[in-house]
């Protein structure tokens, strides 16, 4: 009795949607699926027989559209008509099916643009899809290889080509399809291996003041990596050295002014090292472009047996050099502050009464620093200096060297990578390293011990 009189109430309701159900099922006929879906939409229509005699048959138009679509890898109209047809197939196995299949289309087709190196229209193609909700385990993992690929690119176009190499290093190839990626990470290797050499003479000739030289060397340097920031800026100060002269027929354009703002905060290096001179001295080597000053009980880059704060001051190099972050007030050659400071050769820096360093930039245009302590009694190891190493020191007995080593021939260290820390060390005569001899350069990671025909180094993985 109570369904014959909810059958007579619905009777009148059902009957409004008969020109709608009639128009839904001419379009059907007619192929016009997404018109008819439009119609369909309609929450009140789901409760009509002939209204889910439709959707089904809907669903299953959509379904077999979106097949065909995948067929003919019109990928964007098979997801759409899938997307579409979530509404009306519901649960149905074929589109469980169909869905599997098309992200499997989906990510071979990333694939193909990775093979073909176009790191961007992979990345596109995916985030593409995934606006349109489209996700898997592959996808996210070549958007990633993908992002990270566009990002060492990136690094290339802005000179850092030692950072390219380090993140192109960090995508295993997991297949030939991804060869593209090992190749490129190829060629930036040689290329760094080239440009890492031009680096270390044109720091020498800068020691050396040979401006003729410094301009051959920042022009090669430039054809490698055009936004070299350490070629711009030697070539300019070798154009102001020589007055406009030289072997150049025109002047080169000036070096990009540096930028004032404090670079962003980041992550502080945890890469130190000791580096040890038999006769010379003591050195805490940090790797890294920002470098505090704090008490032991902290995470202070340089621990420090004084009443300070945990991180009591922060040292940070930027383009244009280094600026000192006072996290509490310091003093410059006496002088209190409590601003961010740039940094200058020879001036002192006092944490607090009795806790004072020299900062010193022993040779010009290179980044590499010294914080020398007045007393070592406040340092928690036993280190003569601090060495705020950049991308290459020097290591000699002149006075352009920022590690000294007695009757010794300057020599040049270089950062070869950071992750795991490894380093090249350039000079005249033979090397010999952990007992292996070379000739002029040698490779080490750490520990590692040095034999020069004049002095013995030590380099020993910093402890806490």
């Amino acid at each position: 009795m109570v369904a014959d009189t909810n059958k007579r109430r619905l009777r009148p309701m059902f009957g409004r949607f008969k020109p709608v159900l009639k128009q839904v099922a001419t379009l059907l006929r007619d192929g016009q699926l997404d018109a008819a879906a439009a119609l369909l939409n309609d929450p009140e229509l789901a409760q009509h027989r002939e209204g889910r005699k439709l959707s089904r048959q809907l669903g299953e138009r959509l379904l077999a559209r979106a097949a065909a679509h995948l067929q003919a890898d019109a990928l964007h109209h098979a997801w759409d008509d899938l997307t579409l047809a979530r509404r009306f197939a519901g649960n149905d196995p074929e589109r469980t099916r169909l869905e599997q299949q098309l992200l499997s289309a989906i990510a071979q087709s990333a694939r193909r643009e990775l093979r073909r190196g176009r790191p961007d229209l992979a990345l596109q193609l995916i985030d593409d899809f995934r606006r349109r909700g489209a996700e898997s385990v592959a996808l996210h993992a070549l958007a990633d290889l993908a992002r990270n690929w566009q990002k060492a690119r990136r690094l290339v176009q802005g000179g850092d080509l030692y950072a390219a190499v380090n993140l192109l290093r960090r995508i295993e190839p997991r297949s030939e399809e991804f060869s593209a990626v090992a190749q490129e990470r190829a060629r930036y290797e040689q290329q760094l291996t080239r440009v890492q050499k031009l680096e270390g003479e044109l720091a020498q000739q800068l020691a050396d003041q040979n401006w003729t030289e410094v301009l051959r060397l920042a022009a090669e340097l430039l054809a490698e990596l055009p936004a070299h920031s350490l070629a711009l800026a030697a070539r300019q100060r070798a154009w102001e050295a020589l007055g406009g002269g030289g072997d150049v027929a025109s002047p080169p354009p000036a070096a990009p002014a540096a930028d004032p703002v404090l670079p962003p905060h980041g992550r502080l290096t945890d890469q130190r090292c000791g580096l040890f001179v038999d006769g010379g001295g003591s050195y805490l080597v940090c790797v890294g472009d920002r470098v505090t000053l704090g008490n032991r009980s902290g995470r202070a880059t340089v621990p420090l047996l004084a009443n300070v704060s945990s991180v009591h001051a922060e040292l940070v190099r930027d383009a244009s050099g280094y600026v000192l972050v006072p996290h509490k007030p310091v003093s410059i050659n006496g002088a209190r502050v409590t601003r961010p400071v740039t940094l200058k050769d020879d001036i002192r820096i006092a944490l607090i009464e009795g806790v004072e360093f020299r900062f010193r930039l022993p040779s010009p245009m290179c980044k590499t620093a010294v914080l020398e302590p007045l007393h070592t009694s406040y340092l928690d190891r036993r280190f003569d200096a601090i060495l705020l190493l950049g991308r290459f020191c020097f290591v000699g007995e002149d006075r352009s060297c920022h590690v000294y080593a007695p009757d010794t021939p300057r020599h040049t260290l270089l950062v070869e990578q950071r992750s795991p820390l490894r380093f090249l060390l350039r000079g005249p005569g033979p090397i010999r390293v952990n007992n292996l001899l070379a000739d002029g350069e040698a490779s080490f990671p750490i520990p590692a011990r040095i034999e020069l025909p004049s002095v013995m180094l030590t380099i020993l993985p910093h402890q806490e």
